[in-house]
């Protein structure tokens, strides 16, 4: 099933071969593969699935699915979803609260910590904090 898309119309291929008319608003939300059985089933993917926002300036970061983000459209990706990993847990943490995770963006990788406050964020290491809601 394919789109054209153009100002705020979608014309969608439905399952029989159809086009239909969508209204879509300013944005888009793109759906990644469907997700693997065992694809949430890490606790820690499981406590990152939702809307996230930077701290900063409240703008809409992007969704996470599974174990991709999905980002929002206005940050112009060259691709709409990017993999998320989680980092194998540092054996002199003794309290284990605390994870991290990895996004890989062509040859730039960043890592960031995910605290599992009254509100769960995530801290990178270029200083930007991401928000649930």
């Amino acid at each position: 099933m394919g789109a054209e898309c153009s100002q705020q119309k979608c014309r969608c291929g439905g399952d029989k071969g159809e086009l239909n008319n969508v209204d879509v608003g300013s944005t888009l939300q793109f759906i990644p593969e469907p997700l693997e059985n065992d694809e949430v089933r890490d606790p820690a993917f499981e406590g990152l699935q939702g809307h996230w926002y930077r701290q900063e300036d409240n703008l809409h970061v992007g969704e996470v699915a599974g174990r991709h983000i999905i980002w929002h459209v206005h940050w112009k990706m060259p691709e709409y979803f990017s993999d998320l990993e989680i980092l194998p847990r540092d054996p002199d943490d003794i309290s284990g609260s605390n994870i991290q995770i990895k996004i890989q963006l062509g040859k730039h990788m960043t890592i960031g910590e995910v605290h599992a406050d009254a509100q769960v964020a995530i801290h990178w290491e270029d200083g930007d904090i991401w928000l649930r809601k």
